[in-house]
């Protein structure tokens, strides 16, 4: 593990975060290419977060939600959509649950608005139901999906997000890097000349 300033080359460009409002709309149009509407209101259940209605083709996010809380649980039913096709109409609990929740968690971590609820929260709610297979175990199973899943929404968010605006990282100057010699300084050596160092 190097930190930057132990690195060369060019400077890299920092993406800044990503406001909640556009993070929720991105998912929003990412949901109607999907065939999927997507509406804020009461959840029929009275639960929280968010729910799909696969015979409405329509996702009902809960309006008493804030903007990030509300991205999160539209990614989350996202999620769903995608890794759970062939489970539609099963209630979200257990593996199907933690899945979901921790592909909405990376999809939000890259667009920088995470809820300000932790993260710690946000898994443990879930972990906590999951069966007793070892958590290493459980983390080698699904990962890779999850991950998956999890880059191909966020790539398909980034096509409704407008441009960033990039900004170059500051470089750290290394106070104890050689300094260049200088033009007239001995043991300059002149180009135009044929001599060797100046004396």
């Amino acid at each position: 593990m190097w930190d930057v300033s132990q690195t060369d080359g060019r400077p890299f460009q920092v993406v800044p975060a990503r406001p909640p409002r556009e993070a929720f709309a991105a998912l929003q149009e990412v949901a109607i290419a999907s065939g999927y509407g997507v509406e804020r209101g009461p959840l029929p259940s009275h639960g929280d977060g968010a729910e799909t209605a696969d015979r409405r083709r329509r996702i009902v996010v809960a309006d008493d939600l804030d903007v990030p809380m509300a991205a999160m649980s539209l990614a989350h039913e996202l999620a769903h959509l995608r890794m759970h096709k062939r489970l539609r109409g099963a209630s979200c609990h257990g593996v199907i649950r933690l899945e979901a929740t921790s592909a909405a968690y990376l999809v939000l971590s890259r667009l920088g608005c995470l809820p300000d609820q932790s993260s710690a929260d946000l898994i443990a709610r879930t972990t906590g139901v999951v069966s007793r297979t070892p958590p290493v175990r459980l983390i080698e199973t699904l990962g890779g999906r999850v991950v998956a899943t999890a880059n191909r929404l966020y790539d398909a968010a980034e096509r409704h997000l407008p441009p960033p605006h990039l900004q170059p990282a500051k470089p750290t100057l290394l106070t104890d890097a050689p300094r260049r010699a200088e033009i007239g300084t001995p043991g300059h050596l002149d180009p135009g000349s044929d001599r060797g160092p100046t004396p």
